[in-house]
């Protein structure tokens, strides 16, 4: 009953993390992470967990570990926050080409994420 939760919520005269969080959690049961996602705005570390859980309990352990990787106590460097967004972008590309990929390639390896196992037509 996500939905019905979502129309009370934004009836809501004021919204925070408190209230932000059940409504992330419950797109993340009923698998809308792309919803889930865009519900984010006041990102905390309940709200980065459950994205991180959400993520790998849906199948995508390399948009979690990379949400992991990336989460504000654990940023070593700017590089990585610009790649988990640039990550966002390149999954919004129906038809990825060479480029796309190569660009994606290089900057996991310039920020050493070589490790997240993510291969074409993969996750």
């Amino acid at each position: 009953m996500v939905d019905e939760a979502r129309r009370i919520f934004n009836e809501m005269p004021e919204k925070n993390e408190v209230s932000w969080n059940p409504m992330i959690a419950g797109y993340v049961q009923s698998k809308r992470m792309d919803l889930a996602r865009e519900a984010m705005p006041c990102k905390n570390i309940s709200s980065w967990n459950t994205m991180i859980t959400g993520y790998a309990q849906n199948g995508d352990v390399t948009r979690a570990r990379i949400l992991l990787d990336c989460m504000p106590n654990r940023i070593a460097s700017p590089g990585q926050q610009l790649l988990l967004e640039a990550y966002d972008v390149f999954e919004e590309i129906a038809e990825k080409d060479v480029v796309s990929w190569n660009t994606m390639i290089i900057g996991y390896a310039r920020h050493e994420f070589g490790n997240l196992g993510c291969s074409p037509g993969g996750k």
